[in-house]
């Protein structure tokens, strides 16, 4: 249960980064102002680096130690944990992802060129559309 609890908590920041990719620049076209929001904006870009200088060091996710650390001790019964690791968890090799994970971030740094954030106060006072 635990386990299937932390590989559900690691899928919805595998959906922020993914989803920030593509709705940044979309949102900077249509201009939306949440996605000039700097908080925002910072979250997603520090965890991007994490996750790149993680893979590039070739250390293991934290969140995905931790859910083999439970899996161990628990079985994975539940239908959606399985096919949420499915789509989490690819088996590839390590360069494929220290290449994809710089990608994403080097295009997260673009993107701070392009759309650029607001302070949190200014996209507050100006937010009138989306």
């Amino acid at each position: 249960m635990i386990a299937d609890i932390i590989l559900f908590f690691h899928s919805l920041i595998a959906a922020f980064l993914a989803c920030g990719l593509i709705l940044i620049p979309i949102g900077g076209i249509l201009q939306w102002n949440w996605v000039r929001n700097r908080i925002l904006r910072q979250v997603h870009l520090w965890i991007l680096i994490f996750i790149t200088i993680e893979s590039m060091l070739g250390l293991t996710c934290p969140l995905s130690f931790l859910e083999a650390y439970f899996r161990d001790t628990t079985a994975q019964n539940n239908f959606i944990g399985f096919y949420l690791a499915k789509i989490l968890y690819w088996d590839l090799p390590p360069l494929f992802f220290i290449i994809l994970y710089l990608a994403c971030a080097l295009w997260t740094l673009t993107l701070w060129r392009i759309v650029q954030p607001k302070s949190s106060e200014n996209v507050h006072k100006t937010d009138t559309k989306n």
